[in-house]
């Protein structure tokens, strides 16, 4: 029953929805463009050409991590991927002091016990 409810309350949201712009999202070149209804879009012609675009730059090829998922190659793949390598060196700069804080701590406990 309450995925009958979820259902029609998804469907009466979507039909409610006009053609107009949806929200604003982050786009791969980091600026702000607006989503909108494909059938609605005010220039079908520059959409097919940037989903052309989307399609012929944004591929996957195999992990550099191993065996794990299919990593983004391509411009915009590649892009992706050295923001995502910026953004792990960042968080791995605060890691990377907590990790040293944590060693020091149990080298002091190993000392503490090994003098007892």
């Amino acid at each position: 029953m309450c995925s009958l409810i979820a259902f029609l309350l998804l469907l009466a949201l979507s039909v409610s929805v006009k053609g107009s712009v949806l929200q604003i999202r982050q786009s791969d070149s980091n600026g702000m463009t607006k989503v909108t209804i494909p059938q609605k879009d005010a220039s079908l012609d520059a959409r097919k050409k940037d989903v052309s675009y989307r399609h012929d730059n944004f591929l996957y090829n195999a992990s550099l991590v191993g065996n794990a998922a299919a990593f983004p190659m391509g411009k915009l793949g590649d892009e992706r991927v050295a923001l995502a390598w910026d953004q792990w060196a960042d968080d791995r700069i605060h890691i990377t002091a907590a990790i040293q804080q944590d060693v020091a701590e149990v080298k002091k406990a190993l000392i503490a016990v090994s003098l007892h």
